[in-house]
């Protein structure tokens, strides 16, 4: 790639850098002022990651397998790993879900 070419992409991916970063700043600040904000953001992330826990723990209870990042523990091979994993799955997908239950409850009684 010639040298022109390169410093474009430099100054155009430090343009949208610079952009994305006075937005993120920009959230930040109207978050630090807004009273409730907070609360609204762990709901925003704690809902999403309970029905995504609670998914996987659905799928491997109907399939009797369990993927995890080196490969798959089954219900027949493997029975002590695959019950410790759906075991922490469905207490994450729990707590996750009480967190977004919580953040709801405080979000009405503003």
């Amino acid at each position: 790639m010639p040298l022109g070419e390169a410093l474009r992409q430099l100054a155009r991916t430090a343009a949208l850098v610079a952009v994305l970063a006075a937005l993120l700043l920009a959230v930040t600040a109207w978050v630090a002022e807004t009273p409730g904000a907070q609360v609204l953001f762990g709901l925003v992330l704690a809902a999403p990651l309970a029905a995504l826990a609670g998914w996987q723990v659905a799928e491997a209870l109907r399939t009797g397998e369990l993927p995890h990042r080196t490969g798959v523990d089954t219900r027949a091979r493997n029975p002590a790993a695959y019950w410790t994993g759906v075991g922490a799955l469905a207490l994450g997908a729990a707590g996750c879900g009480a967190l977004a239950l919580w953040c709801v409850a405080r979000l009405a009684s503003q």
